[in-house]
């Protein structure tokens, strides 16, 4: 099983799949969670899923146009994947002071994915 980062409309839900589609999911043990990838935020109508499934990121994107969805694998574990892709769907991190003012903000490093998904991502 690997995990993956989609890229996928925002709302979209298990409950709004075909049958056909969610035939398909389970035919790759595919997980398909509800909320969007912890620390992330959703950018131009798009948002970030983080799944599981028995395939690779050829056989998705093969399932993807079968069912003529607007998805995009944006990472797979294990395989050299582009940050860059990432980085704007995730929320800066604010810093604040003893008084509990915010007095700044941190850009989300993406080494922290590791800690989100319990997963080593390989980034180029």
């Amino acid at each position: 099983m690997k995990q993956f980062i989609l890229k996928i409309p925002e709302g979209e839900t298990v409950d709004t799949f075909e049958d056909e589609l969610l035939e398909a999911i389970k035919s790759v043990k595919g997980q398909f969670p509800e909320g969007a990838v912890v620390g992330s935020q959703a950018v131009d109508g798009y948002e970030l899923k983080l799944v599981t499934a028995n395939a690779d990121t050829n056989a998705l994107e093969n399932l993807f146009a079968l069912f003529a969805l607007d998805w995009e694998v944006f990472a797979e574990s294990g395989v050299d994947s582009d940050p860059s892709l990432i980085l704007p769907y995730m929320i800066d991190r604010d810093i604040f002071d003893e008084d509990g003012e915010i007095v700044g903000s941190q850009t989300f490093d993406i080494s922290a994915l590791q800690t989100i998904s319990g997963n080593k991502w390989q980034w180029l």
